[in-house]
């Protein structure tokens, strides 16, 4: 949770990486009573030193993914925060850190307000949440105002997601034993 841990750790595998990503939108119990994940989402001055660390510290480029918080004010601020450290793309997931997938919609139009009100962004945004597929890409481009996207859950399930013709479950299922 400190920042030389992070740049530590970070120079750890950076021979190894293209770039450094923090999640700071995991809501999982295991991240955030360790402190990490959407925890860290409450303290802005700490996230603030820790990417400022990787970013100055590091030769390979740091990104971050967070999620919205409740309070829309409070998410400029972060947003504006993390701007300030020199990361070069911003991951944002559409939802407060403690909305599960399965319950609560990603708010496109929460996020596109959001990203309008805080102006042209200087570096990419990506979406992510609720993107299953190409065929989702489009849409969720629209709604939002990014022009990135990144996939998950429906990776897992079926490969074929990034595709423009994709494959039914089973047959990928199939095309792989």
């Amino acid at each position: 949770g400190d920042p030389d841990h992070a740049l530590a750790a970070a120079r750890h595998v950076e021979a190894d990486v293209d770039g450094i990503d923090v999640n700071m939108g995991c809501p999982k119990k295991f991240s955030v009573q360790g402190g990490m994940g959407s925890a860290l989402l409450r303290e802005p001055e700490r996230i603030r030193r820790i990417l400022t660390a990787l970013v100055e510290g590091l030769r390979k480029p740091v990104s971050c993914k967070i999620r919205i918080l409740e309070d829309r004010q409070a998410t400029l601020a972060l947003l504006r925060v993390i701007l300030s450290t020199g990361v070069k793309a911003i991951g944002i997931h559409p939802r407060v850190p403690n909305a599960r997938t399965e319950a609560v919609p990603a708010d496109y139009a929460q996020l596109k307000g959001i990203l309008e009100e805080l102006g042209p962004m200087p570096i990419p945004t990506i979406l992510s949440g609720d993107v299953g597929g190409r065929e989702h890409f489009d849409a969720a481009r629209r709604a939002t105002g990014v022009r990135s996207v990144m996939i998950a859950r429906a990776a897992m399930w079926n490969a074929s997601c990034f595709s423009v013709t994709r494959v039914p479950k089973v047959e990928y299922a199939q095309a792989l034993m």
